[in-house]
């Protein structure tokens, strides 16, 4: 069944069990190398275990459009100090924010802590804020 180890995977994260998060992921990525959900989240693992590369390179293999996730990945960007790809992924998690102010936020305070601060103030501008 599509899935199964991914939400096992999910569970394991969520309890803080990274090895066994990582071990869930793999299992489901051996079965569909392309299913999105689980590379993500495979990536969630890497970011936890500060693997900045690592977690972007699963974070950018998923595409994902999932706000958490690409915090993630502009946040692992900024460590790798891969700057302009940072703020090409804070560029289009903006995109994806739209309504969601807390997220907005988060970026917005990502990118002022990396010294982004005219795209902060830009991102900012849009939301609202």
């Amino acid at each position: 069944m599509r899935g199964a180890h991914t939400y096992l995977g999910i569970f394991n994260l969520q309890q803080g069990k990274l090895g066994e998060a990582e071990k869930e992921f793999a299992a489901e990525i051996a079965n569909d190398p392309n299913y999105q959900t689980a590379v993500a989240e495979l990536g969630v693992v890497r970011y936890r275990q500060q693997r900045w590369a690592e977690a972007a390179d699963q974070f950018s293999k998923s595409h994902t459009r999932t706000p958490a996730f690409l915090l993630m990945l502009c946040d692992s960007y900024f460590h790798l100090g891969n700057i302009k790809d940072a703020n090409l992924t804070a560029e289009i998690a903006a995109a994806y924010l739209q309504d969601d102010q807390e997220a907005t936020e988060s970026l917005i305070d990502l990118l002022n802590r990396n010294g982004q601060a005219a795209l902060a103030q830009r991102m900012a501008g849009i939301s609202g804020r």
